[in-house]
């Protein structure tokens, strides 16, 4: 695939004058080859006589102008004599038969070339850094390639009447752990947490523990309507194995995602999620659904959901054993994308080198962490305390009984538990499972509206919308008129602006503060309410 490009100089070059030119429109040209002569007023660094020390001055400087590329000379845009004072005005083009704007892994995939031999000036893997696939085969782009194949999907979507969702697995559509007291509990009918556990996924990944899984209620109706007016795609801090296995739960016949999953050993940060990891360019039509907002920096795509916790004493098992500390910084409308400059490209290059060679030392912390939650089992724990409670609770057994088969989810069949010959301790167990969390069935209303309100606009204004301006509207008027105090919650050590309960009441309106004025309308605070500011609030 051809490729043209623009000679241009350094912008501290100029302006500059052309003395002479050695090349003519039609000439092909090797990479390093002379095209020219030009002259630019530079410093140069002259030892003074007397003193002995260094001094600028001002002088004319002639340099070679050279060729970056091998190829034909489309256009010499100058002549001798000429001055240029633009440095975006170029001073020919070059036209190259392949641009090396697609590589995987160092190899052009047009042509073949193996762009990782470099010279002096550098090597052309740079050409291509953008990473957009959903695997780690090491397909890279351009930025001109990673606009034009977000224009593609933006105008593919538009006409599909649909938007992008970006869908978080742990805590947001599923629960899992390692606790094997699940295994134990899942076969035995006379354990009062038997009912919820039946429809509990088994399955293994190598070198780790067998994992139990969870579908949030309401988790395949979610997704199936979802999928109407939506684009989905999975980002998960999970490892590949463990995403590849969530997905053949929830999308058995892979129509919902196919394959469009996106997980740690792909993303290579343990931190931070990136919209711009799957679309470089351009944001305005993404949502992402995920129940933490500080690994996508508060980004103004992100919709939060409630985490869902079904086994309980377990978090997210994916997240770092210590969660980092959060970023020291504001959220932004402006999603960024490619709008950095080449210092800022090589920058993202040492980061990842800098996340991979701390990638084995966050898998041990993982394992780790992983068996002690095994060795912890904390749901056996949480039973056997339940059960010590109720040691000094009398309950009536037909209550008892009564109690679970009305918190018998209604998908299980379950014959009436025979209860002869059981203790009357057996008899009065209290699960320590629940299935009452609802939580899709809001998100979902609330992803209906953010597609309605997006189409809406672009029938009326004929023009694509913003799906950031949209979510950031209709979060600001949830607390509009709200002044929240916050009194003894933050460590005096941190900025407490850049903490999540504080970002979290901006984002949907509220103005938050430290001190007590007469305009506060709600008081945050610690348990212990004997605080003077607290006191002072309830008058």
């Amino acid at each position: 695939m051809e490729s043209r490009q623009h000679v241009v100089l350094p912008p501290d070059r100029y302006p500059v004058t052309i003395i002479t030119l050695r090349v003519d429109a039609g000439q092909n040209v090797q990479k390093d080859d002379v095209l020219g002569i030009y002259e630019y007023q530079g410093t140069v660094m002259v030892k003074d006589r007397e003193s002995q020390q260094e001094r600028p001055v001002q002088k004319r400087v002639k340099e070679e102008l050279r060729s970056q590329w091998t190829g034909r000379i489309d256009k010499v845009a100058v002549q001798p004599g000429q001055t240029v004072t633009d440095p975006r005005e170029p001073l020919a083009i070059v036209v190259e038969p392949c641009g090396h704007l697609i590589q995987v892994r160092g190899i052009c995939a047009t042509c073949g070339k193996d762009l990782s031999i470099g010279d002096y000036m550098g090597n052309d893997m740079t050409r291509a850094t953008i990473n957009m696939a959903h695997d780690a085969l090491g397909v890279t782009v351009s930025r001109d390639v990673a606009e034009k194949l977000d224009k593609d999907t933006s105008e593919r979507l538009l006409k599909e009447r649909k938007l992008t969702l970006i869908l978080d697995l742990d805590q947001t559509v599923v629960h899992a752990t390692v606790d094997s007291t699940v295994r134990e509990w899942k076969a035995d009918p006379s354990n009062p947490n038997y009912p919820f556990l039946q429809d509990v996924h088994v399955f293994g990944i190598p070198h780790y523990q067998t994992h139990y899984v969870k579908l949030r209620p309401g988790t395949r109706e979610f997704l199936a309507d979802m999928n109407k007016i939506f684009e989905m795609h999975i980002y998960t801090m999970g490892s590949r194995a463990y995403a590849n296995k969530i997905a053949e739960i929830i999308d058995p016949d892979r129509t919902l995602f196919k394959n469009r999953i996106l997980s740690r050993d792909e993303n290579l940060s343990r931190s931070f999620k990136s919209i711009q990891r799957l679309f470089p360019s351009d944001q305005s039509m993404v949502v992402v659904l995920d129940d933490r907002s500080d690994v996508w920096h508060w980004s103004p795509n992100l919709y939060k959901i409630l985490p869902f916790t079904f086994f309980v004493g377990t978090g997210d098992i994916n997240a770092l054993p210590t969660d980092p500390p959060p970023a020291q910084r504001r959220p932004s409308l402006n999603a960024g994308g490619l709008n950095s400059g080449p210092d800022e490209k090589s920058d993202e290059v040492e980061e990842v080198e800098e996340s991979q060679e701390v990638l084995a030392q966050l898998e041990d912390a993982q394992h780790h962490a992983l068996e002690e939650l095994e060795k912890n089992r904390p749901l056996q724990k949480l039973s056997e305390e339940t059960e010590k409670d109720e040691e000094t609770e009398p309950m009536n057994i037909d209550e008892s009984r009564a109690g679970a088969e009305q918190a018998t989810p209604t998908s299980v069949t379950q014959p009436p538990a025979d209860h002869q010959g059981q203790s009357p301790r057996t008899q009065r167990r209290r699960p320590v499972l629940s299935e009452n969390d609802r939580e899709l069935d809001r998100v979902k209303q609330v992803l209906l509206d953010v597609h309605k309100m997006f189409y809406d606009v672009q029938d009326k204004e004929h023009a694509a919308p913003d799906v950031r301006k949209i979510m950031s509207q209709a979060k600001s008027e949830v607390l509009q008129g709200v002044k929240v105090v916050f009194s003894l919650v933050f460590p005096t050590n941190v900025d407490p602006s850049t903490q999540d309960l504080w970002l979290g009441a901006e984002h949907f309106g509220a103005r938050c503060s430290l001190e007590l004025t007469d305009d506060v309308t709600h008081v945050v605070t610690v348990e212990d309410c004997s605080k003077l500011m607290v006191v002072e609030a309830t008058k």
